[in-house]
């Protein structure tokens, strides 16, 4: 399977943030549905190798349409992931490496995208905590915190997606 074209921020940032437009839903095969909601609760139970590998396979069978533009986001997804995951392994150069690439990204999403709320996600992502325990100090791995995904009902009440309820 070949991976989609890969989005640049700046390219996002031309089509859509410059002109107040909202970044379009995907539209996922059911499969790719599967795969994504299994990478929200994977994360959300800090299986975050699990989760990365979900999110990437739902990535890669995403297309190269105007639809498909989100896939910057569900890339970022996988890169969060992955930097998660070298926290639990105390790989802390290589989680900083990626989460560099994932915040960029992310930034972008607006406050809900595949019912998710973003919103929150990049509030952590940019508090002082994170930033000074998963970016620039030493990591205490005794005391690390996770952040978790909340899925938003259809009538926009969040609710905690940990268990795929």
């Amino acid at each position: 399977m070949i991976a989609p074209r890969k989005r640049s921020i700046d390219e996002i940032i031309e089509r859509y943030h410059s002109k107040s437009l909202p970044l379009l839903e995907p539209i996922f095969s059911e499969k790719q549905g599967v795969l994504f909601e299994r990478g929200v609760v994977e994360f959300n139970q800090t299986l975050f190798y699990d989760a990365h590998e979900s999110w990437e396979h739902c990535w890669r069978a995403m297309r190269n349409d105007v639809t498909d533009d989100s896939e910057i986001i569900v890339r970022g997804l996988v890169q969060l992931a992955a930097g998660f995951h070298c926290i639990q392994q105390q790989r802390k150069k290589d989680a900083k490496r990626n989460f560099q690439k994932a915040l960029p990204k992310i930034d972008l999403a607006p406050v809900r995208l595949f019912n998710l709320d973003f919103h929150s996600l990049q509030s952590f992502l940019h508090s002082k905590e994170f930033e000074t325990s998963h970016l620039f100090q030493e990591i205490n791995f005794q005391e690390i915190s996770f952040p978790k995904l909340l899925l938003l009902d259809k009538n926009d009440g969040a609710r905690n997606h940990s268990n795929g309820a």
